[in-house]
């Protein structure tokens, strides 16, 4: 799982493009999860914000796993752990949303 063959400068050129790809989709999502975090500080409630601050938790614990993969131009299971973030980050959303104490 090479970058570069031997011998190469740059024998796949398309993992450029795949990891610039992943690179944006995980900015988009980390960035999510960034508001959210902020909104989630803002929740008056200790233990509702316990809960949400677990749930940011669940949510970028994916994510981190997207990137590591993408280090190691695993893009199948980065695309995979990312889709788990995004459902997770917009699962969040909806309980921060749905909730009192803010």
């Amino acid at each position: 799982n090479q970058c570069h063959g031997p011998g190469k400068r740059a024998p796949r050129p398309e993992r450029a493009a795949q990891a610039g790809q992943l690179l944006d989709r995980v900015r988009e999502v980390r960035g999510r999860l960034d508001a959210a975090k902020r909104m989630i500080d803002e929740v008056g409630d200790d233990a509702r914000r316990r809960q949400l601050r677990d749930a940011h938790r669940q949510a970028e614990a994916p994510l981190h796993q997207a990137v590591t993969a993408g280090h190691s131009f695993v893009f199948a299971d980065s695309e995979g752990r990312l889709e788990l973030a995004r459902q997770r980050t917009a699962s969040l959303y909806t309980s921060i949303g749905a909730g009192p104490g803010r």
